[in-house]
């Protein structure tokens, strides 16, 4: 949720290189963050299988999203069924 390329001073763009292909994953920002790290991993993850979802929101980030995005935890979770069936 709204990752960023450089979050408390861990790499985020370095440790992707490590994601094991075929491991899905799924990557939710807000349109204002989504250039600060959301769309980036996106883009080095595509071709194995990683999905992006941009919401409109203002002023979300993380967790803050639960209660706050219309059907975020409904996404989450249907995401999830669908990667676990």
């Amino acid at each position: 949720m709204t990752p960023g390329s450089d979050y408390l001073g861990i790499p985020t763009l370095q440790q992707i290189t490590r994601w094991p292909g075929g491991l899905p994953l799924l990557i939710l920002s807000s349109a204002e963050e989504k250039e600060r790290g959301g769309e980036e991993i996106f883009r080095k993850l595509e071709k194995q299988g990683a999905e992006l979802v941009i919401f409109a929101q203002t002023d979300i980030h993380g967790t803050n999203m639960f209660g706050r995005v219309d059907g975020v935890a409904e996404r989450i979770v249907n995401w999830l069924n669908g990667k676990l069936h």
